[in-house]
Order: structure tokens, then C-alpha cells, then sequence
């Protein structure tokens, strides 16, 4: 019997590790990440894949996953988040817009600007763009909505970047 209880408890204990590793590869930390694909169309490199929306976490990291399909080398950046849905800024240089306060820790342009590699072999360049947002304490207990500029080749697509309480 002793032997069948022993049994029992590895088992008991084994599903325990299960579970809680599941929990924390499903949980994660908090942090966000996001992609950005980049493909040739029509001779131009262009932005075809993105999210419209990226909700993230005070006090977590956002990382922009930059994949390069495209048989160049790519400039891509992030910038002008501001609480207005349109931008009247043509380029990403600036981290904020209309007066917006940043929701980032650190954002000078260097930080929030990739050089992405061509793609390769069938393989894409990959790059990645990671800031770490403010805290509550910086940025308030309410769930804050931001308007930003996703900048490649002189073109801007503007998606959404919710920040939950």
C-alpha cells in the first residue's frame, strides 16, 4: 500500500507542475508582444500584417515583433501616440503628439526605431521594438486608449494601443 501511496503523490504532484507551468506559458508575465510583417508588393516594401488594437499591461513591456519579407533592409518605427485617432505627423520622429504625455519609460527615437535585415533564403529579417510602459503610479488607476503611428518607407498606418488598469 505504501508503494501505491507513493505513487499517488508523484502523480498528484507531477499534474501540479503541469498545471501551474500551463499557467505561466499561458499568463506569461504581462508583457505584450505584436508583429509587424513586411512584404514586397507591387516593387515596395510594405506593411501587411499588424494588429488594429494592442492591449497591454502599466508597467509591463510592449514589444513590436518586426518580420522583413522584403528583399531590402527596413526602417520601420513607432511613434506619435496621442489620444486623437488622426496624426497630422508624416514620419515617427516624434514620440508624442498634441500634447499627449508619453506612456513609455524610455522612448527617444532610438529606442522606438528598428533597422530590420532583408529577408534571406525564404527566411525574414527579424527585429524587435520593446519599450516598458510607465506604472499606475505615472499614468493613473484608469484604463488609458492611445492613437500611434506605425512609420515604414514615408508611410504611416495608425493602429490602437489600449493600457488596461
Amino acid at each position: 500500500m505504501a508503494a501505491r501511496g507513493t505513487t499517488l503523490l508523484a502523480v498528484g504532484v507531477g499534474a501540479v507542475a503541469v498545471i501551474a507551468w500551463t499557467l505561466v506559458a499561458t499568463l506569461g508575465s504581462g508583457d505584450t508582444e505584436t508583429g509587424l510583417t513586411l512584404r514586397d508588393i507591387a516593387g515596395s516594401c510594405t506593411l501587411t500584417g499588424k494588429e488594429t488594437e494592442v492591449v497591454a499591461t502599466k508597467n509591463k513591456k510592449l514589444t513590436w515583433e518586426v518580420k522583413n519579407f522584403c528583399a531590402q533592409a527596413q526602417l520601420v518605427s513607432v511613434g506619435n501616440f496621442r489620444t486623437a485617432p488622426q496624426t497630422g505627423n508624416t514620419n515617427c520622429s516624434a514620440v508624442t503628439e498634441g500634447g499627449t504625455t508619453s506612456p513609455f519609460q524610455q522612448d527617444e527615437e532610438a529606442r522606438r526605431t528598428v533597422s530590420v535585415g532583408a529577408a534571406s533564403g525564404g527566411s525574414p529579417g527579424e527585429e524587435k521594438i520593446q519599450l516598458q510602459i510607465k506604472s499606475r503610479s505615472n499614468l493613473g488607476g484608469n484604463e488609458l486608449t492611445f492613437y500611434f503611428s506605425i512609420c515604414l518607407n514615408q508611410a504611416v498606418v495608425d493602429p490602437r494601443l489600449v493600457i488596461e488598469r
